[in-house]
This record gives structure tokens, sequence and C-alpha cells, in this order.
């Protein structure tokens, strides 16, 4: 099925990342302004996406497009444009820095508040910025031998409709990545309030388990990665035994194999959680042949010859 935000031409001639898009326009990054009285700024109030431009295409920009739809709904902020008109605007950025290998990050805020406080007073405009970032993965090392992870002690709200959304409130991620950081990790696990695992700070969450697939479901305060429903896909294809359910603790000490997926890195090993092994502590062979099957989903639905 064809994309219908997909843009036909997009170049592949060379990555730059030297303009953006603020409200409308296409301007030099050193040029560009947001207002300080910006409520993304100020508040935090806003969503966003971040999305994988492969080979001049934009990997499932329907789905990303249809998150941020629901991002919005939840938060109460009326998008200022279509996703017709939000497809067409990030690929004015590909087109003007002449990507093709990118990751693209689209913000929309509330915008100005005429007063101070929560509630947003006047006639308040979104802001919408499309920002793009040279493809930088990790490097085959690091796939090679995997993440170590630790357990953070920020908890994920999973009462809290925020936990479903993805908005610019990022400080409990922030703040559990810095510990994680500290301790010499690569990424942190994030519990929810009922103790049970949800995600990591950027990145969903599954577990191999006796030849079945597990990962937390989504009322365990986890956002529905677009790449995390991509492996559910893929496995349900190789007829490899899926579930979406509460996961303990001990669900991952015990686990044959883990890893993590988000659309900048695809599918990352975790080998190690809180100094101790996963399964062998290498990366298992579940987890290389749904790398390599995710990957090659990337390639044939970006592929210009489509």
């Amino acid at each position: 099925m064809r994309d219908r935000h997909r843009h036909p031409s997009a170049p592949t001639n060379g990555d730059r990342s030297d303009s953006v898009y603020v409200n409308g326009e296409i301007i030099p990054r050193e040029a560009a302004r947001v207002s300080p009285l910006d409520r993304g700024f100020t508040l935090g109030d806003g969503v966003f996406e971040t999305m994988r431009l492969s080979r001049g295409r934009i990997f499932r920009l329907a789905q990303h497009l249809a998150r941020l739809s629901r991002s919005a709904a939840s938060i109460r902020l009326v998008l200022p444009m279509s996703e017709q008109e939000f497809g067409a605007a990030l690929y004015g950025v590909v087109t003007a820095n002449g990507l093709s290998e990118a990751v693209l990050r689209l913000t929309v805020t509330r915008g100005i508040s005429e007063g101070r406080g929560l509630l947003p007073t006047g006639q308040t405009k979104p802001t919408v910025v499309i920002q793009p970032s040279p493809f930088v993965p990790p490097s085959s090392q690091k796939y090679q031998q995997g993440f170590q992870a630790r357990t953070a002690s920020v908890r994920r709200n999973e009462t809290s409709p925020t936990a479903f959304a993805k908005t610019l409130n990022y400080v409990d991620n922030i703040v559990a990545r810095l510990e994680a950081a500290s301790a010499g990790a690569d990424e942190a696990i994030m519990l929810n309030i009922a103790g049970l695992v949800a995600s990591g700070t950027a990145s969903n969450l599954f577990l191999a388990k006796a030849g079945k697939l597990l990962t937390p479901s989504i009322e365990s305060g986890v956002l529905a990665g677009i790449t995390r429903a991509a492996i559910l896909e893929i496995a349900a294809g190789m007829g490899i035994p899926t579930s979406e359910q509460v996961i303990d603790p001990t669900d991952l000490t015990s686990a044959d194999e883990c890893f993590v997926t988000n659309a900048v890195f695809g599918v990352m090993p975790v080998v190690k959680l809180d100094g101790s092994d996963i399964g062998t502590g290498k990366p298992g062979p579940l987890t290389a042949a749904l790398r390599q099957a995710y990957n090659h989903l990337v390639e044939a639905e970006t592929a210009r010859d489509k």
C-alpha cells in the first residue's frame, strides 16, 4: 500500500541539516526562534514525534502522525495542521536540506498564552517546529555487545493520561537516564507505580522466555511505540508467539533474552540489568533475528521502486 504522505522525489544526494521549519517557514537553523513565552518552553505543554528518514523516505509516517493526533487529543491540544499538511512540511524540510538518512523531530506546542498560570488565556496559536538531525546509529560493536541497563528509582505513572502520550514532559525519563548513565549503564528500565515493568526512558522493552516474546501491556504505562508495533507484526509473521502482558521485574532477571526498541536504533539487545546477566549475558538469537527482520522491513517500506 502506498503511503499517502510519501514525497515521490525526496533527494538522496547527501545529508545536511542546516534548515529547520518554524510555523510555516523553512529558515536557517541559526535564525530559528521560539518565543520565551511559549507554553512548550514554560510548561512543557506540547507533543512531539521522532521519525526515521531512510533513503529519503520517512518510515511509517502515517503511524507517527496518527500517534501525534492521539497525543494531542489526550492533552486537549487542537493541532493546527492536517496529517497531509504535516507530511508536506516534513518533506519540505527533507528537500530543503537534501536529506536521505536522518532523524526528524516534529514538535507542536500550545503556543503563547496572553497571561501567566496553567490555563491558556486568549487565542493561543500552536507553535510547530521540525528539526532534522543526522542519523547516527550506534556502532556495530554496540549491537554485538548489547546495552547494560539499570532499574530506575523514578516510577512511570500508569494512572496518568500523559503516560500514553508523547508529550514534552520528559523530566522523569531524563532523571532516570541520568541515574543509569552515572552507573555506567546505557538505558534505565522504568517500573510503574505498581512496581511492574513499563519501559525504558526512550524505548519499549521486550523479553524472550521459553520461545515466547513478551512486552509490557499498554495499560502498564507504556507509550505505544511505532517500532514496538512493527516488532509485534514481524514476530507474528515469523510464527513467534507474542504476548502484551503485565511483567514483573523478576521476569526480566529470569528471561532468556531482552531487547529495547525505538525509531533511532531499531532493535538493541539488553544483556545486563543492575550488573547481573540476562540469559547468557550476550545478545540472543531471537533478538538477532528480529533485528535483521526489522532492518529489512525498514528497507522494504522505504524502497524507492515501490
